[in-house]
């Protein structure tokens, strides 16, 4: 399962910078209010091969970017209040049940998408699912952000929480070459220098 989780997120990693064009493969779209009649379509018509639901109604009344999980949730600000950046299989399985049971106080968990970030976060008591890593490094009740996402965005969402003045775990590698070790050396002395002192944690 873990690697046809990786292989799904390769897809949609492609998908979204352009190198894997699907448009091609949409043989039929339909109004999201007529999906029954596209789910006829794909068990009677053999030819359809990409069926597309389109939705009428602006995004910005279909998306939102958090959702709470717990209701009036409070938090000692002496000790770890944690936000989680991606919920995976390792995220999920391993690390957030480590830091729940030495009693991590678990604030906000982030996915790309949203609905693992939901999922496991109800499960493991976290108070809020976002979408939304700008709103969870910026959130000043949050001083320690876990980082568990693919290897190649590790540096960049170090420097962000080093620089928001955060703690961080990151999950191995740290950086994947040595122009991305050094912007995160240098957000870590910056934020030294400023007097925030944040720990930075490899796993």
């Amino acid at each position: 399962r873990w690697t046809e989780q990786r292989n799904f997120e390769a897809v949609l990693d492609m998908m979204a910078s352009g190198q894997l064009d699907v448009k091609p493969l949409i043989t039929q779209r339909f109004a999201f209010e007529s999906a029954p009649d596209a789910y006829q379509v794909l068990t009677q018509d053999k030819s359809a091969l990409g069926i597309l639901l389109q939705y009428t109604s602006d995004v910005s009344q279909r998306a939102i970017k958090r959702v709470a999980l717990k209701q009036d949730a409070t938090f000692d600000a002496s000790k770890p209040v944690i936000g989680f950046i991606g919920a995976g299989n390792y995220a999920s399985r391993i690390l957030i049940p480590a830091f729940r049971a030495v009693g991590a106080q678990f604030h906000t968990i982030v996915t790309a998408g949203g609905i693992n970030g939901v999922i496991h976060g109800g499960k493991a008591g976290f108070a809020e699912a976002s979408t939304d890593v700008e709103a969870l490094l910026a959130n000043d009740e949050i001083n320690t952000v876990a980082i568990v996402t693919r290897h190649n965005s590790h540096a960049r969402f170090v420097t962000q929480a080093l620089q928001a003045g955060k703690s961080v775990f990151v999950e191995k590698p740290l950086a994947i070459n040595h122009d991305e070790l050094a912007e995160v050396e240098k957000a870590y002395k910056a934020a030294h220098a400023a007097g925030a002192r944040p720990h930075l944690m490899v796993g």
